[in-house]
């Protein structure tokens, strides 16, 4: 039985900031704490600023971040 390859979707660092934005704009930081709302967003974005990535494959990332993404409008 052939086996179906998954469609690749590749999420932008742009992508990625406006979802983190708008998670932000319906949970803001509070004295400069981000809320818990944001961390995978706000990790994710940190680790492409570290590897200098400005794009990444959809199927990377785990189940939680990519529901995030979903939810906050990434894809």
């Amino acid at each position: 039985m052939p086996t179906v390859a998954k469609e690749i979707i590749v999420i932008t660092f742009e992508q990625i900031q406006r979802a983190t934005a708008r998670c932000l704009e319906a949970h803001p930081a509070i004295d400069s704490v981000l809320p818990k709302e944001s961390r995978l967003l706000v990790e994710l974005l940190g680790r492409m600023i570290y590897a200098r990535s400005d794009s990444i494959d959809e199927r990377a990332l785990s189940s939680p971040v990519i529901e995030d993404l979903r939810h906050w409008g990434a894809r």
